[in-house]
């Protein structure tokens, strides 16, 4: 068999394209790597012998089809090919024939979605090692950038690696040491105009790089598993601030609120533990306590998922599916998953109001959630076009600019004060 199969495959292959490229024969001019997308989901799902069969058949089938390349796997499930002038001429021309070639089912039925990253080596003095790196860079650039694509390694993406790792080590210690707060935006009842609940949401002020947004350091946490310290921080302060308005007695005492949960949250007990801890505290008890599930990471096991949910509706709390209309958000989940309501993102209700098709998308959504019984919250309202669309079709709840931005609990109170001058 090839040297993807043999103990060392990576020095196996790197020797390969010195020899080849000292000898001068079969010039390689760069290297290409490519391996499956959410491989880990895969693996989890159809279990570890099975996907090593995968794997293996992915191998056999590159061998085949490139011997040429010396193909070498290099990774648990990424492979490394020596691409040759004509195959790198435009840096994934040699992608787009394999992607062809290896388009049918593995295993008899399953198809596996691949990415890839490409490294050149023409460079003066560039060395296999570091170009084999490289690509592997340009790999998981390509994943994060969208399923099936091929990216071209450059100088950028290596900086942006540096970064991602330092952001890293700085949302660690910043967990640690507490840094982080919440921002709590207010829920409009669409009807009455008042006050219906507030939505959790976590912001980071790093002390020299300033504000750094959650579309950033999100989707950092999911990657790098620091989710679910970002979820017990978010939960603990969540009840710290309900607490304190429960004891005030105020406005805000009687008030709903919700909190973002990543899939990956469920992918363990650790959350729904920490829930079943505040329960038998006496913290849940009071207004109604959401979770809202978000898209942007499902979890690796659906069935044990679905099972953790139904533990934390059983201890009182109801679960929102979030940013419909973008991740991995289907009819299958809504049908499947235990929802108590739908959000849907801005995205689909930017133009609501103003565009015939937008408008009718979000009448359709919401005669779908009045079909499963689901209460409906639409997002990113900005205008009184939109709100007259949402009061049309019964909406009952929203947030958006057209109220307030996500506010720092104290800005909250004094906005509530301000809106309770102006109803009385």
């Amino acid at each position: 068999m090839g040297a993807y199969f043999q103990n060392g495959a990576r020095s196996v292959f790197l020797e390969s394209a010195r020899v080849l490229r000292s000898a001068g024969r079969v010039p390689a001019q760069a290297i290409l790597v490519l391996g499956p997308e959410r491989f880990e989901r895969l693996r989890d799902s159809i279990g570890h012998e099975r996907s090593r069969a995968l794997i293996a058949e992915l191998g056999q089938r590159l061998e085949r089809l490139v011997p040429q390349a010396a193909p070498a796997r290099v990774g648990e499930a990424e492979f490394a090919l020596l691409l040759g002038c004509a195959e790198s001429a435009d840096g994934a021309a040699g992608w787009r024939a394999l992607q062809e070639a290896l388009a049918l089912p593995f295993g008899g039925e399953l198809r596996l979605c691949l990415s890839a990253g490409v490294a050149s080596l023409s460079g003066e003095g560039s060395d296999p090692e570091h170009v084999l790196d490289a690509a592997m860079l340009a790999l998981e650039h390509s994943r994060r950038g969208g399923l099936g694509t091929c990216e071209v390694f450059h100088p950028a993406l290596l900086r942006e690696a540096r970064e991602r790792v330092a952001l890293e080590s700085a949302l660690a210690g910043a967990l640690e040491r507490r840094e982080l707060g919440l921002h709590y935006q207010p829920v409009i009842d669409c009807k009455s105009g008042r006050l219906r609940g507030l939505e959790a949401l976590a912001r980071w002020q790093h002390p020299t790089l300033g504000r750094i947004g959650p579309d950033r350091f999100v989707p950092l946490a999911e990657e790098s598993g620091l989710i679910h310290e970002l979820g017990l921080f978010v939960l603990d302060e969540v009840l710290r601030q309900r607490g304190r308005w429960k004891r005030a007695g105020g406005p805000l005492a009687g008030v709903e609120m919700s909190f973002n949960v990543s899939g990956r949250q469920l992918d363990d007990d650790r959350l729904v533990c920490a829930l079943e801890r505040a329960a038998e505290r006496g913290e849940l008890a009071g207004p109604q306590l959401w979770i809202e599930l978000t898209e942007s990471a499902p979890a690796a096991d659906a069935a044990a998922a679905h099972a953790r949910l139904q533990r934390m509706r059983a201890l009182g709390l109801r679960v929102a599916l979030d940013d419909l209309g973008t991740g991995y958000s289907s009819l299958l989940r809504l049908r499947t998953l235990p929802l108590d309501a739908l959000k849907i993102d801005r995205v689909l209700m930017t133009d609501v109001g103003t565009d015939e098709r937008s408008t009718r998308m979000f009448e359709a959504l919401c005669a779908l959630a009045r079909g499963l019984s689901l209460c409906i919250v639409a997002e990113g309202i900005e205008t009184q076009a939109q709100l007259e669309v949402l009061r049309r079709e019964g909406c009952p709840a929203a947030q958006g600019y057209l109220w307030s931005p996500a506010l720092p609990a104290r800005d909250l109170e004094q906005w509530n004060e301000q809106r309770a001058r102006q109803w009385a």
